[in-house]
């Protein structure tokens, strides 16, 4: 074998992890560049519609009026995505999912990299990020379908990392972010409830952060005339 060759084949076996990680990252941006014309059911009968009535309302000026069944959270984001100079609002509606693809696979890193034995947390992590950043059910909800369903199960992972780690009140915050932006965060509370339940480690009256949290990231549509 070569100096170059032995120089190569040292570089990869030092930084494994580190290249699978990359490898992944590239596989991930390719499975979501292909489906990025895709109009689905969903994406043609409502959310298209619904960006160019809020659009037509004035954007984050026409919060104040309730479009389509989103909670507002996302209605704020569809608002202010209307006032980015970009004219394809599905691209604008894939690329935003795209992003919390990305953190929620980061976050279910974190996760499995934090709950792993010492011996295994990097290898575990790197795994962990890469199965959940290539898996078809993320990548085709949020580049396919132009789903959102990767926002609020981020804030989701990483309310489960901070309540593992002892930080309820920021896992408790997320939690409420989680909540802002669908629904069906809810599923995630009967654990909440057991871990406070078992651990005895804080006070039932900490779930009052949830609330705050989705009033706080509702003001925008407060301010635009939205009652509680």
């Amino acid at each position: 074998m070569s100096k170059i060759e032995l120089k190569f084949v040292t570089f990869v076996q030092n930084n494994l992890e580190k290249i699978f990680a990359v490898i992944a990252t590239v596989v991930g941006i390719f499975e979501r560049y292909f489906p990025r014309q895709w109009i689905s059911a969903d994406a043609d009968h409502y959310l298209l519609p619904w960006f160019s009535e809020i659009s037509n309302n004035g954007g984050i000026y026409g919060l104040g009026k309730q479009v389509g069944d989103y909670n507002i959270a996302y209605q704020e984001v569809i608002a202010f995505m209307t006032h980015i100079p970009f004219d394809n609002a599905l691209y604008l509606y894939k690329m935003f999912s795209a992003l919390f693809d990305l953190g929620l696979a980061v976050a279910a890193g974190l996760l499995v990299y934090y709950i792993s034995a010492d011996n295994k947390k990097k290898r575990n992590g790197i795994l962990a990020y890469a199965v959940v950043f290539c898996l078809p059910t993320v990548f085709l909800n949020s580049c396919a379908w132009a789903q959102c369903d990767s926002i609020y199960t981020f804030f989701c992972i990483l309310c489960l990392l901070f309540f593992i780690r002892g930080k309820e009140t920021a896992g408790l915050i997320l939690f409420g972010c989680a909540f802002a932006f669908k629904l069906q965060a809810v599923f995630l509370l009967p654990f909440l409830l057991f871990f406070w339940f078992c651990t005895k480690k804080f006070s039932i009256l900490s779930f009052i952060w949830v609330p705050i949290t989705v009033f706080v990231i509702d003001i925008p549509a407060f301010l635009m005339g939205r009652s509680l």
